[in-house]
């Protein structure tokens, strides 16, 4: 390839896209989260927040209130017993505890009380820096460093 490094990125449909924003903005007003001057976006091949008017230093961007997050603590029981042995998840940190409860949530699928915001996640994932191969990854080494 001529020692370039190619990437091929993947979107959902600008319609699927347009349900999705709307899903989790109905989701997002319903749980109390405020964020009156960003919105969901697609730029291209990623999703992210842009700016739907001025900002100015200082401003709070996001408000989500406790109960429309996900949130772990150290003293947190394990929630589901049945699939993580509670010493497996006392012995975790709050990171591996987060990343447990995501998933947990992400296999309920649409049960989940989260899944309006689930379904802005990316579907694909193959794009991402750590799924790269060794090959891949060295072709972004530069000989002169």
């Amino acid at each position: 390839n001529g020692g370039r490094f190619l990437c091929q990125c993947t979107s959902t449909s600008s319609h699927q896209s347009m349900e999705i924003e709307q899903s989790f903005a109905e989701w997002s007003h319903t749980r109390g989260i405020a964020a009156p001057k960003v919105a969901l976006h697609d730029f291209g091949s990623i999703r992210g927040m842009r700016a739907v008017m001025k900002i100015l230093v200082g401003e709070v961007l996001v408000s989500v209130p406790k109960s429309a997050a996900l949130c772990v603590t150290d003293r947190q029981l394990c929630p589901f017993p049945d699939v993580i042995a509670p010493q497996s998840w006392a012995d975790a940190s709050l990171p591996v505890r987060l990343a447990l409860v995501l998933l947990h949530e992400v296999g309920l699928g649409t049960a989940s009380e989260f899944a309006p915001w689930i379904r802005t996640f990316p579907e694909h994932h193959e794009d991402k820096p750590a799924r790269w191969t060794q090959a891949e990854l060295e072709e972004l080494q530069d000989e002169i460093v």
